[in-house]
């Protein structure tokens, strides 16, 4: 999840033509914090979503409707394939799983 909501708020951010620098400020968290935010590298908490949502002005609840958005947009695609190429995208999220886990071993 806090992969997800890294990328929403990079997303927000790049919207708003912000610099991970200008938000830095804004937020007052370090590039580096935002950089690891934004790629899922660390954890966001709930303290930190409202900074965020204060220092992008948007609501908290912002960054979980993109992600509850997203969501539906993946199941709404994948319903509309036929059963051969759902197959096939189930096979390659496991695929990618697979990899991702074994990365981190």
């Amino acid at each position: 999840m806090n992969n997800i909501l890294g990328s929403v708020i990079k997303e927000i951010r790049k919207d708003k033509k912000i610099t991970q620098s200008e938000l830095a400020r804004l937020t007052g968290f370090k590039q580096n914090t935002i950089s690891n935010h934004e790629n899922g590298k660390r954890s966001l908490d709930e303290c930190d979503i409202y900074t965020y949502a204060k220092a992008l002005n948007v609501s908290p609840q912002t960054f979980f409707d993109k992600y509850t958005n997203q969501d539906k947009d993946i199941l709404s695609i994948y319903n509309q394939l036929h059963d051969e190429r759902q197959a096939k995208v189930y096979n390659y999220a496991r695929e990618q799983l697979d990899e991702q886990l074994n990365e981190k071993r």
